[in-house]
């Protein structure tokens, strides 16, 4: 196997991980910001797999950069940056509702939902990228 093939099947598990924690990462905080907007008292508990969901994300991000192209890296650091951004915004809400702080509840509560939205659509452009990216035939096939 060459160079250029073996390359091509890391950026493409690369991807595939990224794409996999992002769903892993999405169906944490939707259950989180389920239970803020019910103020259940399990929140805490599924805050852990939330924060879990975000240590695997951020690593499969570290992979994209290391092997990924160009054009892939870039979308991988838009990505990364609006799911930190969306992050700590769970964070606040999840901080504001566990000590009853109601106009930050609420406000974080509207933020969550305007990142989400935003980082739901810089998935799809990732996913595009990466699509474009692993389809391409090496120069040398």
């Amino acid at each position: 196997m060459d160079h250029e093939h073996w390359l091509r099947g890391q950026r493409l598990e690369a991807c595939r991980a990224l794409l996999a924690a992002y769903d892993e990462y999405a169906i944490a905080a939707s259950m989180l910001t389920r239970a803020l907007e019910r103020e259940v008292e399990g929140s805490r508990d599924i805050g852990h797999a939330f924060g879990q969901a975000v240590s695997a994300f951020r690593n499969a991000y570290w992979q994209v950069r290391l092997v990924g192209s160009a054009d892939v890296r870039e979308h991988a650091s838009r990505l990364r940056r609006h799911f930190e951004d969306h992050k700590d915004c769970v964070d606040q809400w999840l901080d504001a509702v566990l000590s009853m702080q109601g106009a930050t509840i609420a406000s974080a509560r509207a933020e969550e939902e305007r990142l989400r939205v935003q980082l739901g659509e810089l998935h799809d452009a990732f996913m595009e990228t990466a699509s474009r990216a692993v389809s391409e035939r090496p120069a040398n096939a």
